[in-house]
């Protein structure tokens, strides 16, 4: 018996360490300590262990010293109720089935029964019968005292059908049957043993049939699907009760098994098998499993540990009929963590964006898909990559991006939703439905197959049960998208922040009003410093470029007024000394290649950066060479840079046998006669 709650960090910036301790050794706690993130929430289970007596009021403390707060609740055991299931397992449409129950219930006590579940009393015992009409999977749950009683139920349309006179054998299946009639009793002869019905064929079969007009007696028909054999048989009634027909003696739950995490998951997988008789289970060797199994019977598998990724069998259960438990095991399992709120910040042109890091901190690759809920009136929303795999022990950052239609739009509170689980999971979701949603998002995505040889084999898996599966094994997360209300963040922003301006230049200021209303401003400049528009107004979420214009290197200042902010945007000059003028700058005065093979190539980068208001032509010639007669450097032997630009050069390093090379270069501006060197070196190995 265990429970679990949860504890949840509501402050917005600190993490939260909590203690946690229990009074009494009959409940054992998950964790002791829990660290919680900012405004985020754990999860904490306790365990009941019936083997330690309770003797005081039970109770859980939970300490966190950094906020000084100390939590205590009182433990208490809520006895459940007797549970019982009846199941009548899958029998053929029209057909009755009955089950005893077991159990002692009042006489008096009324039953409310729906379709297809009746019942009757028999000397005090409950007799329940299961007649469904139509195909489908039934259930109803009904609470007498302190009983919970849960039928359950199944019906299929059977492969052959008979009528009550003459036998009619339909095959509705898309293929040809070829099936074989045997007698189990004297009182019945056959024609034919042997025959065949073609796809959607019908034939019919006279039986000549001898018994006692005086004995009651059932003609049996049954069918295995294995061996495509019908038999007949007579048999006499035991009571009233007793009915056979022509669905499977075997009912297995699960239908199909995945088990992921193979290496760290040590839990046994029940599976629970319904049959009229003793029955074997066959598998592979690195499953674990009873052999033999007595009627009605729930048995374990355990998985050993294997050394491939993926195991792709079966489990195969013997009893009059034979039936198969597809079973996929792999290793590793995927685990996202995530932030659940997303601050969106302005960014200019009535749009906000926001970031998200997704971290996969499993062993196995994960898949991962963000939508939003439904559509917004006032704003659009964009996510820069709505569905990505991200591998084990890695993280992918995603970017929102929400562009305001409706200028009444006061805030946001988004709700998104982040879609996670293994890959291989979704991979096999994408092969038995290629046109589903987990499907068509990927579709155009360099994505690594990770089921490889075994897709032929899980195409033959039933989609169905499988669908059932895979909505266990996905992980859904609600986060939120918002933005910060605070009355005292300033509505207009500016940029850049300091204005570094160059002498009888022009420089831009922008003013950017993040508010939803239109905002006066005006601009007070200090000193010779003379703006565009020094006054006027802002619309809501958008900006306004300045220009700003000084002739005096004096070092100045700017101030915004509105009616809320007072902003002021310092103004200054870079000097430069006319003495230690240069025209132009390099990036480093050696290059070193480092190692390189003989006859191979090795590229490094350098920068030279044109310090003057205009274009320079530089040229590159060599002035001392190592002990070769050919250089093993190759480079540009002439440069010319635009005003103020920045250019990147490659140098080649090819060496042309095993020894140290070295080669000095000089860079020269003719029309300012100024020049520098550039060193080479390197080194050839074989």
């Amino acid at each position: 018996m265990s429970s679990t709650f949860e504890i949840a960090n509501r402050h917005y910036s600190d993490y939260c360490r909590i203690v946690i301790s229990s009074n009494s050794a009959a409940f054992k706690l998950s964790k002791n300590i829990i660290e919680i993130p900012p405004t985020s929430i754990a999860k904490l289970t306790i365990q009941y262990d019936e083997r330690y007596p309770i003797d005081n009021e039970p109770e859980i403390t939970l300490v966190c010293q950094k906020f000084g707060i100390k939590i205590s609740r009182i433990l208490t055991l809520q006895k459940s109720k007797s549970k019982l299931t009846i199941n009548f397992g899958t029998i053929a449409t029209g057909t009755t089935f009955y089950k005893e129950c077991k159990m002692k219930i009042d006489e008096k006590s009324q039953l409310n029964l729906q379709y297809p579940f009746n019942y009757t009393v028999v000397s005090g015992v409950y007799i329940f019968s299961f007649h469904p009409t139509e195909e489908g999977q039934f259930s109803q749950e009904i609470e007498l005292g302190e009983i919970s009683l849960l039928l359950l139920g199944k019906s299929v349309k059977s492969q052959i059908e008979f009528d009550s006179k003459r036998f009619i054998i339909s095959n509705t299946t898309e293929k040809a049957l070829k099936l074989t009639l045997k007698s189990l009793s004297k009182e019945i002869k056959l024609n034919n043993s042997i025959f065949e019905i073609d796809p959607k064929g019908i034939t019919k079969l006279d039986l000549n049939i001898t018994s006692n007009k005086a004995e009651k007696g059932l003609l049996i028909a049954k069918y295995n699907g294995i061996k495509q054999i019908i038999t007949f048989d007579v048999k006499k009634y035991k009571n009233q009760y007793e009915t056979e027909h022509l669905a499977s003696k075997i009912d297995i739950s699960p239908e199909m098994i995945i088990i992921p995490a193979v290496d760290q998951n040590s839990n046994a997988i029940p599976i629970i098998i319904k049959s009229n008789g003793n029955f074997t289970v066959k598998g592979p060797k690195w499953l674990e499993f009873p052999s033999s199994i007595e009627p009605n019977e729930e048995f374990s598998v355990n998985c050993r540990d294997f050394q491939r990724e993926i195991c792709l069998s079966r489990i195969i259960v013997c009893s009059e009929n034979l039936k198969e438990i597809p079973i996929l095991a792999y290793k590793g399992k995927s685990s996202v963590r995530a932030e659940e709120k997303v601050e969106l910040f302005y960014s200019g042109e009535d749009q906000y964006e926001g970031e998200i890091e997704i971290t996969n901190e499993g062993d196995r690759s994960m898949f991962c898909i963000l939508t939003a809920l439904d559509e917004h009136p006032g704003y659009d929303i964009n996510i820069s990559q709505s569905s990505a795999v991200i591998k084990k022990f890695s993280s992918l950052k995603f970017t929102f991006i929400v562009k305001v239609t409706d200028k009444n739009t006061k805030e946001f509170d988004i709700p998104i939703l982040l879609y996670t689980g293994d890959e291989i999971i979704r991979q096999i979701k994408a092969l038995l439905n290629p046109n589903c949603f987990f499907s068509e998002i990927f579709k155009g995505l360099q994505i690594d197959d990770e089921l490889g040889k075994f897709s032929k084999k899980i195409l033959n898996f039933d989609k169905k049960y499988f669908n059932k599966i895979f909505k266990d094994m996905v992980f859904v997360n609600e986060l939120t998208l918002f933005t910060r209300q605070n009355d005292n963040l300033s509505t207009i922003l500016v940029s850049p922040t300091n204005l570094v301006m160059n002498p009888n230049k022009t420089s831009n200021l922008t003013l950017i009003n993040t508010s939803q209303n239109r905002v006066y401003f005006e601009a007070k400049c200090v000193s010779d410093v003379k703006l565009s528009n020094q006054k006027g107004f802002i619309e809501s979420y958008s900006e306004l470029n300045l220009q700003v214009f000084c002739q005096k290197q004096i070092d100045s200042e700017i101030e915004i007024i509105t009616q809320n902010d007072r902003i002021r945007v310092p103004v200054s000059f870079k000097t430069i000394s006319i003495s230690n003028l240069k025209s132009f700058s390099i990036s480093s005065n050696i290059v070193d290649f480092g190692v390189c093979k003989v006859l191979k190539k090795k590229i490094s980068e350098f920068q030279i950066t044109n310090l003057t208001g205009k274009k320079i032509d530089l040229f590159i010639k060599s002035f001392k060479k190592s002990h070769v007669r050919e250089s093993v450097f190759d480079y540009d032997k002439y440069i010319s840079l635009s005003p103020l630009a920045i250019v990147e050069i490659n140098l080649e390093f090819t060496p042309s046998f095993q020894s140290q090379f070295e080669e000095c270069v000089e860079i020269v501006n003719q029309d300012d006669r100024e020049s520098c060197i550039l060193k080479l070196v390197g080194n050839g190995i074989k």
